[in-house]
């Protein structure tokens, strides 16, 4: 494998001129301009994303339709007026293991941890929020100083959840399935989480490239992340870690644990990481697309013939959510697995 510095290279780069997909900046990783989905140019950027979901697992997302100003008031605002918070404040929100799936406790309006270095000098390396957007739930008990704190989050849970359902309706359409397949199947009464992180700088003797977020894939149907200035997200492709160097405003798409199994498998889901620097201050935005707790969790049977026998039997997201914690990649789906892995 590649070290983090190493320079990236150009990857599949004739694959993506052939199904017109722009190359990032970066030089390998799909960008897909959505602004002409719902026109004359659907079919055109559903196959895109179809290609980008199937060979790299991940796909940038430019013209997504979440205005500027909700966007940069999410992420350079609600967020770090967060963190900006007192401790004591914060500490209200405190959960020793944030996104576990625990249904036997209450459920906090917002989950927050902080994650240290081990060793002698221990040093915190990450905050974490991850915040319950089911609007009319849990928007009472999210912070209310600052006053802005609670429209910020809204303005932007609503602007994403567009968006995830958008792209979610191209990704089934790229499988030859209908297109509401999975808002019809596995969204009739989902939840929204939207994960707010914070990676300080490091000091100026831990100058070195630190992996602050071990590779892991993602429990999810599709996890959509954005940043702000400081890079830090690296995927894994062809074996090696690539830096994803995001332009301003731009969405990454990562295919997830519940598309893989919905796939069988033809899209897999993708390895990634956070590595830091002493450079500055980290902010990222996640926001996930999780079935509703009772929904049926199954490869489409329309992706399911002689060639292609299922990979994967049938359970539910609950099922799925108490044996999330076995591994940290698609190996806590081999519990669910009926053939030999694809």
């Amino acid at each position: 494998m590649s070290s983090p510095t190493d320079p990236l290279k150009l990857v599949h780069s004739d694959e993506l001129v052939s199904v017109g997909v722009e190359i990032s900046a970066d030089g390998f990783i799909p960008v897909v301009d959505v602004e002409g989905l719902q026109g004359p140019r659907r079919p055109q950027i559903v196959k895109q994303i179809g290609h980008a979901c199937q060979h790299y697992g991940a796909f940038i997302v430019k013209n997504h339709g979440i205005p500027e100003t909700v966007f940069n008031n999410f992420l350079g605002g609600a967020t770090m007026d967060f963190f900006r918070w007192p401790e004591r404040e914060k500490l209200k929100f405190y959960t020793p293991k944030p996104g576990k799936f625990d249904n036997t406790e209450p459920r906090k309006p917002i989950e927050y941890f902080r994650a240290y270095t081990t060793g002698e000098n221990v040093s915190l390396v990450r905050e974490l929020a991850y915040v319950s957007c089911l609007i009319g739930d849990y928007a009472n008990q999210w912070p209310s100083i600052p006053p802005s704190f609670r429209e910020r989050v809204t303005d932007f849970s609503i602007s994403a959840k567009r968006v995830e359902f958008a792209l979610g309706e191209a990704i089934c359409e790229s499988l030859g399935l209908e297109r509401d397949y999975i808002k019809k199947k596995l969204l009739s009464n989902h939840e929204q989480k939207v994960a707010m992180n914070f990676y300080p700088a490091r000091k100026q003797e831990d100058s070195e490239l630190t992996c602050v977020l071990r590779d892991h894939t993602d429990p999810t149907i599709i996890t959509i992340l954005s940043e702000q200035n400081v890079h830090g997200l690296q995927i894994l492709h062809d074996g090696e870690w690539m830096n994803v160097n995001l332009s301003p405003n731009h969405l990454i798409v990562l295919t997830g644990d519940l598309l893989q199994v919905l796939s069988n498998p033809r899209y897999k889901s993708l390895p990634h990481r956070v590595i830091v620097t002493c450079e500055k201050d980290r902010l990222s935005i996640a926001t996930y697309c999780n079935p509703s707790d009772d929904a049926t969790i199954e490869p489409a049977k329309e992706l399911i013939d002689n060639d292609h026998p299922a990979i994967y039997k049938n359970f539910t997201y609950r099922e799925f959510k108490d044996n999330v914690e076995l591994a940290v990649d698609d190996a806590r789906l081999n519990v669910f697995k009926i053939t030999a892995a694809a």
